[in-house]
């Protein structure tokens, strides 16, 4: 396996990491509400966004090699790293927020010095 197609791997499996964690943190969510009886509009609306969120991040995993979807990848990285820092900082903040800064920076390695090979489909 070549250096980049290694790059590669790693960079989807950490972007699979990160859909599960947000995809996890709605399911916790949910389950705290519940048991505090109080699941209200704002509250479905995170949890929707939080599945968004890991949802988008399973997408990116999956078109990884897509040069016309890099830049969405990089505006997404950089926007939930933006956000991380507009609420209470807390543990699973400081995880996503380190995942994300590692998945953005191996991002902006391989495309600068990995020479990909673009696949299209």
């Amino acid at each position: 396996m070549k250096k980049n197609q290694r790059i590669a791997l790693v960079l989807r499996y950490l972007l699979i990491l990160n859909a599960l964690i947000w995809v996890l943190l709605a399911i916790f969510t949910v389950v705290q509400r519940y048991k505090n009886g109080s699941i209200s509009p704002f509250t479905i609306l995170l949890i929707g966004m939080m599945i968004g969120n890991g949802l988008v991040f399973g997408w990116c995993s999956w078109r990884l090699s897509m040069r016309s979807y890099q830049i969405i990848y990089i505006a997404w990285l950089v926007l939930n790293i933006i956000l991380t820092f507009t609420d209470q900082f807390g543990a699973l903040d400081l995880i996503t927020l380190i995942l994300d800064t590692l998945i953005l920076s191996l991002l902006l390695f391989w495309m600068r010095y990995g020479h990909i090979q673009i696949e299209e489909s």
